[in-house]
């Protein structure tokens, strides 16, 4: 088969790393991610290596959440390199700082909003019960 530069993969994991333990999940998602990505490239899977990001990202976040993996795979004389591919990344980042202080600020506000009102029910009910 002739070499291609670059090819683009997803391998939804959730199939096969659902019906595997918990403590082993990692050591299998690796190998399972070898294996399918050598069956797409026609490829053996000796010749299929994973990079350290893409290893790394697997033992954070795919141990625990199954979404499908987004592979992003090189193909040079006949072996493969596999890295994670970028815009997978950005769908699972966290929301920015100046995101989340939005966030606090209005829930606060929320807060204080209702106290007064809340305050004044336990003063009543306070009351009522002395006399």
């Amino acid at each position: 088969m002739s070499d291609m530069a670059e090819r683009l993969i997803t391998i939804n994991i959730r199939r096969y790393l659902s019906r595997q333990p918990r403590t082993k999940r990692v050591k299998r998602a690796a190998r399972y991610i070898r294996e399918r990505a050598s069956h797409y490239m026609k490829i053996d899977e000796e010749n299929v290596k994973i990079s350290k990001e893409l290893n790394n990202r697997i033992v954070k976040f795919y141990s625990r959440r199954m979404v499908p993996v987004k592979l992003k795979a090189k193909i040079e004389d006949g072996k493969a390199v596999l890295n994670e591919f970028s815009a997978a990344k950005a769908e699972d980042t966290k929301p920015s700082a100046a995101g989340a202080a939005k966030k606090k600020t209005a829930e606060k506000a929320a807060d204080t909003k209702g106290a007064p009102n809340r305050a004044k029910k336990t003063e009543g009910a306070a009351k009522d019960v002395k006399a």
